[in-house]
């Protein structure tokens, strides 16, 4: 445990990636009754045939849960082997592809089956590169945590997910509110992913200028005297 003050960017480069990652994962969700008819066929003259397409898109959503357990153990080791620090910048690398691929996204009726291939992808991108996000923030804001404060610097990898939340809901409200039904449909549901995707450069400037924890540090110390 660290006995040294924490600079505020380490905190930041924390707070910011985690946000940046949930943020990518809940703007989904919130965007399910959207992508749902844009990435699926849908025939309002065939009963059920939207309530299949919600479902099929939930599902993909569901999907990156999945992914996250085996992002959180891969990326975990890769951040013991290499730092907790290289592991959130490759963290927030990967979860940049996965917006990216979104927001660039060809809808159903412009690449056909190829276009929920493609969102399938991207989510199990964005679960991967999530479920590697929680372990090695929550372990950088522990480890350079100061004696007896070990609590309140880890809950800071709460408050990214909350922050996450609250600008996913905004920016669902936002669009739905000043954009026309044809607007999102052509184009507009696109501008929430596109937000993050423009935040990434940011995030990974910051990650790349924060300092490794002691603990690490002292760990590769003992197995290189081992």
């Amino acid at each position: 445990m660290q006995h040294k003050a924490v600079p505020t960017r380490n905190i930041v480069a924390a707070v910011i990636g985690n946000a940046l990652e949930w943020y990518d994962f809940l703007v989904f969700a919130f965007m399910t009754p959207i992508i749902s008819k844009l990435f699926f066929p849908t025939d309002p003259s065939v009963p059920g045939s939207e309530l299949n397409a919600i479902l099929m898109t939930t599902a993909i959503f569901g999907v990156g849960f999945f992914m996250r357990p085996v992002g959180g153990i891969i990326l975990g080791l890769y951040g013991d082997k290499k730092g907790r620090k290289a592991a959130m910048v490759l963290v927030t690398s990967l979860m940049a592809v996965s917006i990216a691929l979104i927001t660039v996204a060809p809808t159903y009726h412009a690449a056909g089956i190829l276009a929920p291939i493609f969102i399938l992808i991207a989510r199990l991108l964005q679960g991967f590169s999530a479920g590697g996000e929680f372990g090695t923030s929550t372990a950088l804001l522990i480890e350079m945590a100061p004696n007896g404060k070990r609590g309140f610097y880890g809950s800071w990898q709460m408050a990214g997910q909350m922050l996450a939340l609250l600008i996913g809901a905004a920016c669902g409200t936002l669009i739905t509110e000043f954009f026309t039904q044809e607007q999102i449909a052509a184009w507009a549901w696109r501008l929430p992913f596109a937000f993050g995707l423009v935040i990434v450069p940011i995030a990974i400037y910051i990650r790349r200028n924060i300092d490794e924890t002691d603990a690490f540090k002292q760990m590769k110390e003992d197995e290189r005297q081992a």
